[in-house]
């Protein structure tokens, strides 16, 4: 399932999302071959990798500031990133294991790493087998490994530190192992899998590389290679020689290419093109401030170059120039321009349907940016002519200046490039045209042009007078959003009327802002769509946790917002959707910014429009919650146990452990401040609740808050009149009162995941507890604090046990991320998110008797 960068962000519910997967499931499983046997193998491997370790001017940068760290908790990127290079200098090298596995006619990778699309991409086509897939973080968590041309475009991915810290190569080393163990299951030897890789693979050029093959060309680069080199897809087999393209500074590999489709908006499937391989997805490179360099080309009086170009999505068009071509004395440009649309240049030429040699009476044509274009440079003699998209007409014509020797492509270009051919003569315009049709390029963009037209007219209708429709209605409802008010573009829609599922949202929709450009975070806006663009904003601050009663009414060409009792906006406001037939609540009519909280109390009323009545709207909620009953039902259970329902909201909020107590009575804790606190800005609001069953119906139905205050609390036991709670830094008692005590200080109040919990019994006596550490280092300077005693222990990153009466504190092996637990013959486990169990088979009081250990 693949997000759509290239569209306007769109929320997708769990149900939505749960059911296009399960969708894609069950077309597959519609075809499924059985067998009544299949070989089956694996072969295992371990690789040695380094770190990228910090030299010694990156260590004298960290040392100073991971020294001022306090607690062992950064408190910035850079305290972060400098911590992270001290530990990999430290480390030098780990260990990766890496595995094959047949299945039939199907091929399993399993890495421990977090790894990009296309390194899948590459294992899957080296693969011998018919089927391929991979496992990620698997037998460990090294982190990401980003494709060796990632470490020059950058990004977080490729910041040294244990998340991304293997060496550049880290990938190409994994992939030759992998490739080896397909080829040992296949039966082949591991030397003969280097030669063996395209078995069966034999690609076959398509009509396009047919026709550039049957031109004879010196070289042509289809552009679609996972990795680098760039090599030639067709050449002159009679010369000796060729020449070589190199790519320089940052560069991306392997984005759609010319006739299989922009991966956005409505062509977010690919397809294969006519371009080189018959069947398969043509690709392409994108420029991010490189380009291709062919170092020596001798230099020549005739010849020729094409190639395809594509310049970016509409949204970042802007008025900017880069170089396609510098060869043949020809400095080539693009000129794209605030419209999108793009003309080639040439010196102080700019390309005209009307150059010399043209034919004056044809129309001008717009080419637009985000179409692929197929340029083609010749130079015949002291004469240049440039042609577009196929025309057997120049679009350019001049002098050529002194041709050098060194020949680039894309310097200074936003955008991809794509089949770069040259020949060593001057090409027929019949051939560019034949090029062209083949391609079927021109289709395409013919049917985008449309589109866009069908665009334009919609954005003028909804500036027309159109726009001053009075309609009268009004709907509301009341809300808690517990998503901050400064992390996205918009906070939350709450009620919205408009078109289903149009991406330009015309219509009325009340939210609440966020950080996009001049919004004020928080506060109560209405919207009326992307094309009229126009807002009207109120002033009070919505807080993240709080129930809130709000009405949004339309009257005429006014909208009227009443927050908790009082008006909040009472403005002018163009109606941009007159007679729209539904109403959303909790996001917007396109699923923009869904709300992240709760409402409930929906009334709709009016809904007449002063030209004719309108039907009442269809009212769409936003992914309605089950009852309790119904999704007590949607359980799964051995035979011979059933599931029963003690208890649910209101009785009970956002439970994370529970305990009960000799009188049957249950204490829970909430973790109502997960994960930005009750402000956003991590006021604590974690709660300990007890719940009692005064009717003795088996169902609990008295609530009583005993403390509300608490900073993400993980854990609670029942002890004596009270309970035991984990809430870093602390470990409490708290009484029946809601009187605190603090047993324990010092625990890491780091990431909410990585915290104390736990509070489970040994069969010692004492209470064990995990530490929250995911591994051997983490928090390794942790020291704790005994209240009762007045001791101090270093814990590190290991788990520990307590005695609650004594203040005894013990560290024991460890450590576990989340819940320690024992069997009942007292075998303690732990676990960690890519390791589901494991168990600490001597404790560290046993290890401790040996001074050697």
């Amino acid at each position: 399932m693949w997000m759509d960068y290239g569209a306007e962000k769109k929320a997708t519910t769990l149900d939505q999302y749960a059911s296009e997967v399960a969708d894609s499931a069950i077309k597959a499983l519609q075809t499924v071959k059985y067998v009544d046997h299949a070989p089956l193998g694996m072969v295992e491997k371990t690789l040695e990798l380094k770190y990228r370790v910090p030299d010694e001017k990156g260590l004298a940068w960290a040392k100073p500031i991971a020294a001022k760290i306090e607690n062992d908790v950064p408190k910035s990127k850079e305290e972060v990133y400098a911590r992270e290079a001290l530990i990999l200098h430290e480390r030098q090298k780990t260990s990766v294991k890496l595995q094959a596995i047949r299945i039939g006619d199907l091929s399993i990778a399993t890495l421990p790493n977090e790894v990009y699309a296309i390194t899948g991409l590459k294992l899957r086509e080296i693969s011998p087998f018919g089927t391929h897939f991979n496992i990620e973080l698997a037998n460990g968590a090294e982190g990401y490994i980003p494709p060796l041309e990632q470490h020059a475009l950058g990004g977080y991915t490729t910041w040294p530190a244990r998340t991304a810290g293997l060496e550049e190569s880290a990938e190409l080393k994994m992939i030759g192992v992998l490739r080896d163990e397909f080829y040992q299951l296949k039966g082949h030897n591991e030397e003969a899998s280097k030669t063996l890789i395209n078995i069966g693979k034999a690609s076959r050029l398509a009509a396009y590389g047919q026709a550039v093959e049957a031109s004879s060309p010196v070289v042509h680069w289809g552009l679609d290679e996972t990795g680098l080199p760039l090599n030639p897809a067709i050449k002159a087999h009679s010369r000796s020689g060729l020449p070589q393209v190199f790519p320089t500074g940052q560069i991306a590999l392997f984005l759609p290419g010319a006739g299989s489709g922009r991966a956005y908006d409505d062509e977010c499937g690919l397809h294969p093109s006519p371009f080189y391989q018959i069947g398969k997805i043509n690709r392409s490179i994108h420029l991010a401030g490189g380009h291709l360099r062919i170092p020596e080309l001798h230099p020549r009086v005739e010849g020729a170059i094409a190639l395809w170009f594509w310049l970016g999505h509409e949204s970042g068009a802007s008025d900017r120039t880069g170089e396609l071509i510098n060869a043949l004395g020809v400095s080539l440009k693009a000129h794209q321009f605030p419209d999108h649309t793009v003309k080639l240049e040439w010196g102080d030429k700019v390309a005209s349907a009307l150059a010399e040699g043209s034919d004056s009476a044809k129309v001008e044509t717009t080419f637009f940016a985000d179409d692929w274009h197929f340029a083609v440079l010749i130079r015949d003699s002291e004469n240049v002519r440039v042609h577009l998209d196929g025309s057997e007409k120049p679009v350019l014509t001049g002098k050529a200046g002194k041709a050098a020797g060194e020949v680039l492509f894309g310097k200074g270009l936003e955008g991809r490039l794509d089949e770069i051919t040259i020949w060593d003569r001057v090409i027929e315009p019949s051939l560019i045209a034949k090029l062209w049709n083949i391609s079927k390029v021109g289709e395409e963009n013919a049917k985008r042009a449309v589109s866009r037209a069908e665009r334009k007219k919609r954005a003028q209708a909804q500036r027309s007078t159109l726009l001053k429709a009075h309609e009268n209605w009004s709907a509301s409802m009341r809300f808690k959003s517990m998503k901050a008010n400064n992390v996205s573009a918009v906070t939350a829609y709450l009620i919205s009327r408009g078109p289903k599922g149009d991406s330009q949202a015309p219509g009325d929709h009340l939210g609440i802002g966020g950080t996009y450009k001049d919004s004020q975070p928080g506060r109560l806006f209405v919207f009326n769509g992307n094309a009229a663009d126009q807002i009207v904003r109120g002033t009070t601050i919505i807080e993240p946790g709080t129930w809130n009663d709000v009405k949004l009414e339309r009257t005429g060409s006014r909208v009227k917002v009443t927050l908790n009792g009082k008006v909040e906006i009472d403005a002018e406001l163009p109606v941009t959707a007159p007679g729209a037939q539904e109403l959303f609540f909790g996001k917007r009519c396109d699923d923009f910014a869904p709300l992240e909280g709760a409402f409930e109390k929906v009334e709709v009323a009016g809904l007449e429009t002063s030209v004719a009545p309108t039907p009442a709207p269809k009212v769409e909620l936003a992914s309605p919650p089950l009852s309790p009953e119904a999704s007590a039902k949607k359980w799964h259970v051995r035979d011979g146990y059933r599931i029963e329902l003690v208890a649910a909201e209101p009785v009970v909020l956002d439970p994370v452990a529970f305990d009960w107590d000799e009188q049957g009575r249950l204490w829970v804790i909430e973790m109502a401040d997960y994960p930005l606190g009750m402000d956003g800005n991590g006021k604590a609001g974690g709660r300990v609740v007890r719940l009692e069953d005064t009717d003795h119906d088996g169902r609990y139905d008295k609530r009583r808050v005993i403390v509300s205050d608490l900073s993400y609390p993980t854990g609670v036991l029942t002890w004596r009149e009270g309970v035991i709670v984990t809430a870093a830094p602390d470990i409490f008692f708290i009484s029946p009162d809601g009187t605190k005590k603090v047993l324990y200080t010092g625990f890491s109040t780091g990431n909410q995941q990585l915290r104390v919990n736990g509070l489970r019994w040994g069969m010692d006596g004492w209470v064990y507890c995990a530490a929250g550490a995911h591994h051997g280092g983490y928090n390794k300077g942790t020291q704790i604090e005994c209240k009762l005693t007045g001791e101090k222990i270093d814990l590190g990153s290991r788990d520990f046990r307590f005695n609650p009466d004594t203040g005894e504190f013990d560290p024991q092996t460890g450590p576990s991320q989340f819940g320690r637990a024992r069997d009942d013959w007292g075998h303690w486990f732990g676990v960690q998110n890519s390791f589901p169990l494991w168990h600490y088979v001597l404790q560290d009081h046993y290890l401790r008797r040996n001074p050697h250990v």
